[in-house]
Formats: C-alpha cells, sequence, structure tokens
C-alpha cells in the first residue's frame, strides 16, 4: 500500500518465490590413488542438476551422487553445483589430500651367506612386509642401478655385500633405507702331506697332513699324522676341513722298496782270510751278513765258505854231470835240496822240495887187437882198422858212458 501527496492510499500485493539453496557434501573422504599420481574424492551434490569440478573427472554416480576422479595428485579442486533452473548454485574448494609416499619398511634380511671357493652361489633372500612389496637389489647402500627387480631373491655374481629395497608394486614407492646381506666366499684350504714316501719292505712310515683344523684320511684315521707299514705301492688320501668348513683334499703314494736276499760260495786257500761285511773269516762255515743294497734297503747276502787245502810235496830227482834240471824258474845243476811255489790246481800254494842228484859221467880206455882181415864190433861201428875209436853209451845210472877204444890189428 502506498500514499500519494494528496494521501489518497493505493495497494497491490506481489507473490515471492524462494528457491533452495544447492549443498554439497563429501560422503568420503578424498582418496589417492595406489600409483599415488591421482586423487578421488565422492560427493553429494542437492538441489542441483549440474556438477562440475576445476581438475579431474566428474562422475555421476547416482542421483545426486558424484564421483570426481583422476585429479591429479598435486591439484586441490573447487567443485560447483548449480540449479539450471533457478540458477542458484554453490562451491566447495577440497584440498588435495597429499598422495605422497608413505613409510615403508625395508626388507628384513634372511641371514648373510657364507660358501667355500668352488661351491654353487646360492641365492640371498629377504621378507617383506605384507602388502604389495617387491625387493629390489642394489650394490650400494644408496643410489646406483639395480642389480636385480622384483624378486626377493638374488644371486650375485661373486662374493660382496648386497643391498635390498622394499618398493610398493602400486605406487613405486620405496623404503627409506636398504637392507644389506652379504655373501662371503672363503677360500679352500692348502692341504699338504709330509713325510717319508719310499720305504723298504717292513719298514713304516709316518704321513703327516697340513692346512687344515680336522682331518679324515682314506684309512679312516681322524689325526693330522698317521703311521702305516704298507707291504706294496699305496696311495692315501686326506681331506682337510679349515675353521670355516671349507675343504682340500691331497694324495701321497707311499712306495715300498723290495729287500734283497741272495746266496754266494767263496773259496779261500789254507792260511788266508776272507773278509765279509765286517767279518774276517778263516775258516769253512756258512756266514750271514746285511748290507744295504743300492735302493737303500737290506741285502742279506748267505756266504758258504770253503777253505782250500795247500799241498806240500817232496820230490827227488837226479841229472847228468854237466846237464840241468829246469825247477819253475830256477834252472839247476848242482845237487841239492830245492824248494819251489806253484800254484796247484785249486789255485792254492804247492810247495815243492826237490832233491836234486847229479849223476857222474864215466869215461873208459879200452884196447883191443884183432888179426889182419877180421873185424871188431865196437857198439854201432865194425871196425876194421888200427886206430882209436870213442863211443858214447848209456850207463846204468843212466848218463853217458864214453868208452875209448885202441883198436891194433894184427898181421
Amino acid at each position: 500500500t502506498i500514499t500519494d501527496d494528496n494521501d489518497c492510499p493505493a495497494s497491490t500485493s506481489v507473490t515471492v518465490f524462494v528457491n533452495s539453496q544447492p549443498v554439497i557434501t563429501i560422503l568420503t573422504p578424498a582418496e589417492c590413488s595406489p600409483d599415488l599420481t591421482t586423487w578421488s574424492v565422492l560427493v553429494l551434490a542437492t538441489n542441483a542438476n549440474q556438477v562440475t569440478a576445476t581438475s579431474g573427472v566428474v562422475q555421476q554416480m547416482g542421483l545426486d551422487t558424484f564421483l570426481i576422479h583422476s585429479i591429479p595428485s598435486a591439484n586441490s579442486i573447487t567443485v560447483s553445483a548449480l540449479d539450471t533452473q533457478t540458477g542458484c548454485n554453490a562451491s566447495l574448494f577440497i584440498a588435495n589430500p597429499g598422495c605422497n609416499c608413505p613409510v615403508i619398511l625395508p626388507p628384513v634380511s634372511n641371514g648373510d651367506t657364507a660358501i667355500c671357493s668352488g661351491e654353487p652361489i646360492p641365492a640371498l633372500s629377504v621378507s617383506l612386509p605384507a602388502g604389495p612389496f617387491t625387493a629390489d637389489w642394489y650394490a650400494a647402500p644408496a643410489g646406483g642401478t639395480p642389480l636385480a627387480t622384483g624378486t626377493v631373491l638374488f644371486v650375485p655374481a661373486g662374493a660382496g655385500t648386497y643391498y635390498a629395497e622394499t618398493r610398493d608394486t602400486l605406487s613405486g614407492c620405496v623404503s627409506d633405507s636398504r637392507t644389506p646381506v652379504t655373501l662371503t666366499i672363503h677360500p679352500n684350504p692348502t692341504a699338504a702331506i709330509s713325510g717319508q714316501t719310499t720305504i723298504c719292505e717292513g719298514d713304516s712310515t709316518t704321513l703327516t697332513a697340513s692346512g687344515g683344523t680336522a682331518y679324515s684320511w682314506s684309512t679312516g684315521a681322524t689325526a693330522a699324522a698317521i703311521t702305516l707299514s704298507p707291504s706294496v705301492n699305496t696311495s692315501y688320501t686326506v681331506t682337510v676341513t679349515d675353521g670355516n668348513g671349507c675343504t682340500a683334499t691331497a694324495t701321497a703314494t707311499v712306495t715300498v722298496l723290495p729287500n734283497t736276499s741272495s746266496n754266494i760260495s767263496a773259496s779261500i786257500c789254507e792260511g788266508d782270510s776272507y773278509q765279509f761285511g765286517q767279518q774276517i773269516l778263516t775258516q769253512d762255515g756258512t756266514y750271514t751278513q746285511t748290507f744295504t743294497a743300492a735302493n737303500g734297503c737290506d741285502s742279506v747276502v748267505n756266504l758258504t765258505l770253503t777253505v782250500l787245502p795247500v799241498s806240500n810235496t817232496n820230490l827227488t830227482a837226479s841229472i847228468c854231470e854237466g846237464d840241468s834240471y829246469q825247477f819253475g824258474q830256477q834252472t839247476l845243476t848242482q845237487a841239492g835240496t830245492y824248494s819251489q811255489t806253484f800254484t796247484a790246481a785249486n789255485g792254492c800254494d804247492s810247495v815243492v822240495n826237490l832233491t836234486l842228484t847229479v849223476l857222474p859221467v864215466s869215461n873208459t880206455n879200452l884196447s883191443a887187437s884183432i888179426c889182419e882181415g877180421d873185424s871188431y864190433q865196437f857198439g854201432q861201428q865194425t871196425l876194421t882198422q888200427a886206430g882209436t875209436y870213442s863211443q858214447t853209451f848209456t850207463a846204468a845210472n843212466g848218463c853217458d858212458s864214453v868208452v875209448n877204444l885202441t883198436l891194433t890189428v894184427l898181421p
């Protein structure tokens, strides 16, 4: 109702309609995507038929329910709700939820590993916290290029300390620290056998192993030193174990040299001696002496010794006067007793004693006569002429008997 200047009233009526204001409500808290690169939020927008956001994708899920997703993790958004019929609108600022990597626990080592040189290299291993986690392996506690990815087991190329890092397979987030796991490769010991490896038959030897803390022989013995008496050439092997449990082997061959035995015989002449090793022998008998052979072992020699007799012979001989007698190296012309030593058939001395007699040579003068026309038989000669003749005959003692004949021929 209004009144003019004349105080005349007039009235009219107007109807005012009040539309409902759109209301935006967050139904679920903002949530990061598994890879932490985007986030999403579910909102309820009432009294509106159009919902927009400054980032991300708006997807209507129900009558008044809208999912805003694929929002870059660094962005915050403003959500607007509009009633296109009334033009009423509302907006709501929603901050990003901070899609940063959470704290991820490092792996837990399943233990360092030690092996001996030459053994297969085993896998190092770690355990991971529950969740979509895996492990990556590095050569350094920080930085560097992975040696292996996506595995709790890692077979290294050699000895060293390796580092395992936990990685979220969805987000790619990793643990702040890496877990060291060490592979130690112990060198094998050096096995050696010392001792006499050449012995004589019947002897023994001691072999001593070195290079470890425990020993196992092919004989079953477990001491470092063993004493052996093989009868034939034999090889012995020892396995040496050191403080790390690593082993090595060594082999030694014991060579057994034979002892020899021989029988010999010898003879000496009576009065002589025989040197047999350290013994000086003069009597018949069987003797044994042990010598050292060329191979260094015993050589047993059995000796049968024979003592040969020395002969002593007495001889007599005679020669005619003017002759000589050959007695060994002596030429004898005088009567007497002589001795000469010869070598007998048995090789010993043969002493010969000679009594030499010198027989006289006779000289006889004869005279004879024959009648003229007759002859005279004088030995082998038939004489008819007067003259002096000589003829040598053999006397009764075997020596010459010279007969001088004077022959006369009578008229």
